[in-house]
């Protein structure tokens, strides 16, 4: 661990900035399971993870795993069929329906990232993504602590 990182922790501290504090001790704990020391890296996991503790939202940009998307300012152009589907969607949403979580499949270089990209302009809503590449890991244990945070930082911008 660099004398750095201890240094921001008390910067983030003395400064109340909970969210890089979060993030600086996150990343001492990846030091720490990295080099094979995972009871240190837990306990400071498990002391981050405190349910009773309040998290401010934070900058995208901070996070490790949810990374915001710029939308198109072009509509794009749909078939017929496919346009009424996305419509549907927004007015679902506009509309408060109670229905908001949408799955999108199909092999790559069908539209549904543009598709979503498109969605977000039309209802003026900043969208986000997530890496998975950074999310897997191939240590043991990493992929569900990564999954553990990527919850975290969900949570943190919503």
């Amino acid at each position: 661990m660099k004398k750095k990182s201890v240094l921001n922790l008390i910067k983030y501290h003395a400064e109340k900035n909970d969210s890089a504090f979060r993030n600086e001790a996150y990343e001492i704990a990846k030091y720490f399971d990295k080099n094979n020391d995972y009871q240190l890296s837990e306990y400071i996991m498990a002391l981050l993870s405190d349910a009773n503790t309040f998290s401010p939202q934070v900058d995208a940009s901070e996070n490790l795993f949810v990374k915001r998307m710029e939308t198109s300012s072009k509509p794009l152009p749909l078939p017929n069929s496919i346009k009424d589907n996305i419509l549907g969607i927004i007015n679902a949403i506009g509309h408060n329906a109670g229905i908001n979580k949408f799955l999108f499949e199909g092999p790559p270089g069908t539209g549904k990232t543009e598709s979503v990209k498109q969605i977000a302009r039309i209802l003026e809503r900043e969208l986000f993504i997530v890496d998975f590449d950074s999310v897997i890991d191939s240590k043991l244990g990493q992929t569900s602590k990564n999954i553990s945070l990527l919850f975290s930082e969900i949570s943190s911008v919503t």
